[in-house]
């Protein structure tokens, strides 16, 4: 009986060590992984630094102007005689934050793009291909690179873009024919009720 009590005690002795062991170089893992995405590059739209990230937003349109500010950091970026690597991810985020803002469903500032009028859309659609076209100049192809980072599809975002463009500025071609339907019949009926009060006098 003491010599299982002896031999139980030394493979105890073998097995909690090597518990122990496996469960800290998991722990060091999880924290190598969480700094390691700390070190990453950020976008505009993540960099507290930056003054633009300091102003309070209160309405829409001063988020849309927000965007618009966005994009005049990027020409900033772009405007540097020599692109650095930290630079081209910059940008690179940059789109990735709002392709997703517009395309899937991320919330920017406590807004969401499906949740803005049709004429603020069609400007964020605008800034977000000046966007496109800018970062293209300089960094070629770089949706490419997006592709290795992202499980999203980034590539073909120009014609979804067209097609948003194209579809908001015909609701606002409606909405403003409505608009003049409405006031035209108006004027029609307030013709019509002083002629009938003129007939009656």
């Amino acid at each position: 009986m003491k010599k299982l009590l002896i031999i139980i005690i030394i493979i105890l002795g073998i097995l909690i060590p090597n518990l122990y062991i496996k469960s800290t170089v998991k722990v060091n893992h999880i924290v190598y992984m969480a700094s390691n995405n700390q070190s990453k590059t950020k976008s505009i739209f993540s960099n507290n630094e930056l003054e633009i990230n300091k102003k309070d937003i209160n309405s829409e349109d001063e988020f849309v102007e927000y965007l618009k500010d966005v994009l005049n950091e990027i020409k900033k970026t772009i405007s540097k005689k020599n692109l650095t690597e930290t630079d081209k991810e910059l940008l690179k985020n940059t789109f990735i934050d709002f392709a997703d803002f517009i395309f899937y469903d991320k919330e920017i500032k406590g807004y969401k793009f499906r949740e803005l009028s049709i004429t603020s859309k069609k400007s964020v659609i605008k800034y977000f291909q000046t966007i496109d076209n800018e970062i293209e100049k300089v960094f070629p192809k770089y949706k490419k690179s997006i592709k290795k980072i992202s499980n999203k599809t980034y590539s073909n975002l120009k014609k979804k873009a067209d097609k948003l463009l194209e579809k908001y500025a015909n609701e606002i071609k409606t909405t403003a024919e409505n608009k003049v339907k409405k006031s035209s019949k108006s004027i029609f009926s307030k013709i019509k009720n002083a002629i009938k009060k003129a007939v009656v006098k």
